[in-house]
């Protein structure tokens, strides 16, 4: 994933180094390694680990998970329901008042350019 594209690791050591918060929640943690130890690529799962452990790591609290009951109550009711995954993560972006990076099949990434409100 990341050594197929060069572009992605660029545009995260950018942000942080331009300030901006990032922060790792579960679901992406998940995701992203579970990803990359299928296809066994230690070099993106170094550069990954090493990068994360300098980021903010998020746990789900109780209000994250009620966030999530409350947007996939709102989604299924408006028959827009978009996977557990991404109700998971809005529910974390809601809680913190934070700026979600869309990340579409870990190829490209799009992070804006807010900083984070706390």
């Amino acid at each position: 994933m990341l050594r197929k594209n060069q572009k992605v690791k660029t545009r995260l050591l950018e942000n942080v180094a331009q300030g901006h918060e990032l922060c790792v929640i579960p679901v992406v943690y998940y995701e992203l390694l579970c990803g990359l130890e299928q296809r066994r690529d230690t070099a993106s799962i170094m550069f990954i680990k090493t990068l994360w452990a300098t980021l903010s790591y998020y746990e789900a609290t109780k209000h994250i998970w009620d966030e999530a009951i409350r947007l996939w109550v709102l989604s299924t009711r408006q028959n827009t329901n978009p996977g557990d995954k991404d109700i998971f993560i809005a529910a974390f972006a809601s809680q913190l008042s934070a700026t979600v990076a869309e990340c579409k099949a870990f190829l490209d990434i799009s992070i804006t350019n807010r900083k984070l409100d706390r």
